[in-house]
């Protein structure tokens, strides 16, 4: 599970701060259904797009094989989204907002 944000360095922290934010929002209260619908159209165009590139087709099968996870077809990944629901997203933030299950990797200027 991967949140990924590009800013400007001096907006860091304050874009931080929001992830956080929302992952404690996302804690408390099931993701919204409209808010879970567009989250899950966005990832369909990205799969479908991304399956015209062979580059971004290369990345998705390299990343699944380094990471030791099994390389699922594209109509496998949308059955997949298809079937995320509120209580599933749920899930996955009380799994990795715990310290222990998270991680924070910020890349720029040293301050």
């Amino acid at each position: 599970w991967l949140s990924y944000a590009a800013v400007a360095p001096d907006t860091a922290d304050v874009v931080s701060a929001i992830l956080v934010r929302e992952l404690e929002r996302l804690h408390k209260e099931l993701v919204p259904p409209e808010e879970l619908a567009l989250a899950k159209s966005r990832l369909r165009g990205s799969l479908i797009l991304g399956l015209e590139s062979n580059a971004h087709r290369a990345m998705r099968l390299g990343n699944a094989a380094l990471s030791e996870r099994t390389i699922l077809s594209p109509d496998a990944i949308l059955e997949q989204v298809a079937a995320v629901d509120a209580e599933a997203v749920s899930a996955a933030v009380d799994r990795y907002r715990k310290p222990g299950n998270a991680n924070l990797i910020t890349v720029g200027p040293s301050r």
